[in-house]
């Protein structure tokens, strides 16, 4: 028996206003006023409408968007995508969150449910479209809004230090020279965003971690958090497959996993040598340019280490005099998917040395 309530995607690509019905009988206005009511702080609803997903301005116009996660990232996508798939959309969960300006429809959230449902061919989905008072209001709302359930991914700490820090940018916190005085400031707009999903420690934490890097403009750092977005990279760089070479991306904390498929490709691409080139997922720390090396100088590192293991674990001489063993070149470590855009040309892969010793901090790739 089929449920009403959940939409299979994999066959049917456009919600209609048929689910937009059954949508709004599981999110009552008047049973949710603090958010599509009167008692909405932020701004005034609009309704919840049918959209074109292609018609919402997740990159572009005239304004600048807003971010509701740290570089975009969801902890969660792939659980968020595998649900999605095996389970079912469901109409009962809260939708895509825009907000009306002069030019037309931007996220508040839903940039991992955008990714998965542009990834799955639909095209067309449910959106509940607010106007907002000010940008700041669209931004403390776009952070407040991320912790609820199914199909979303919990508020994290990270999320908080980015909006924090984007509201000093954007003089949402007035910029005193005062540092406790300035620190007070950015407190009391944390007690806001967040109240009591953390602790007291993690939160003076991350208030410090705000104060210490309130300048790094956090929209021009980059995550890959989908095949998609990876994919549009390689063409744009002509990174192309041929019959002579295979780009092959992998996420930095998966080394071991990495050098067993990328082993399985070049089997089965006999010939063709295989690039492995890592991405760093979601920078977590207030140094961004450190975390970034440390990423894939770390991976570089783990990938060597495990290969050495390989050759003295499991293979062994007869006769030292008579035996040489040399590393094809048929699987090489080419570099890392560029993120932070004050230090990479985020069109190109930034190339891994041929140096075997890794220096920290400083950069151990060039760049051309």
């Amino acid at each position: 028996m089929t449920l009403k309530n959940v939409v299979d995607l994999t066959t049917l690509k456009n919600l209609s206003e048929e689910h937009l019905t059954i949508h709004k009988s599981y999110n009552d206005i008047p049973a949710n006023s603090y958010l599509y009511g009167s008692e909405f702080p932020y701004g005034d609803f609009r309704g919840f409408q049918i959209v074109e997903l292609s018609d919402i301005k997740w990159t572009g116009g005239k304004f600048t968007k807003q971010l509701a996660r740290y570089q975009g990232g969801n902890p969660r996508f792939k659980d968020i995508k595998n649900s999605i798939r095996e389970q079912g959309y469901k109409l009962s969960s809260p939708p895509l969150f825009l907000e009306e300006k002069s030019d037309g429809l931007y996220p508040i959230t839903g940039h991992t449910r955008h990714q998965i449902l542009v990834d799955m061919g639909v095209t067309k989905a449910i959106a509940a479209v607010w106007k907002m008072k000010d940008e700041s209001s669209a931004s403390l709302f776009a952070v407040k809004a991320n912790p609820r359930p199914d199909p979303a991914g919990p508020m994290t700490i990270q999320d908080v230090e980015q909006e924090l820090t984007r509201a000093y940018q954007n003089k949402w916190i007035p910029n005193v020279d005062d540092m406790n005085e300035q620190i007070q400031l950015i407190s009391e707009r944390m007690e806001e965003l967040c109240e009591n999903s953390f602790t007291k420690s993690a939160k003076d934490a991350a208030i410090l971690r705000v104060y210490g890097t309130k300048d790094v403009n956090l929209n021009e750092v980059h995550s890959w958090t989908t095949k998609t977005q990876i994919n549009n990279f390689l063409q744009r760089g002509n990174y192309i497959n041929t019959n002579k070479v295979m780009y092959f991306v992998v996420a930095a904390s998966t080394v071991s996993k990495a050098l067993i498929r990328a082993s399985e490709l070049s089997a089965e691409n006999p010939g063709v040598q295989i690039r492995v080139v890592c991405h760093t997922s979601v920078l977590d720390s207030g140094n961004l340019e450190y975390c970034y090396n440390d990423r894939v100088n770390i991976f570089r590192e783990k990938w060597e280490g495990w290969l050495e293991s390989i050759r003295t674990q499991f293979f062994r001489t007869t006769d030292m005099n008579k035996c040489k063993v040399t590393f094809a070149d048929n699987i090489v470590l080419y570099g890392a998917l560029p993120a932070l855009e004050e230090h990479h040309d985020m069109d190109k892969i930034v190339k891994y040395n041929k140096s075997s010793r890794i220096m920290l901090p400083t950069y151990s790739f060039d760049e051309e």
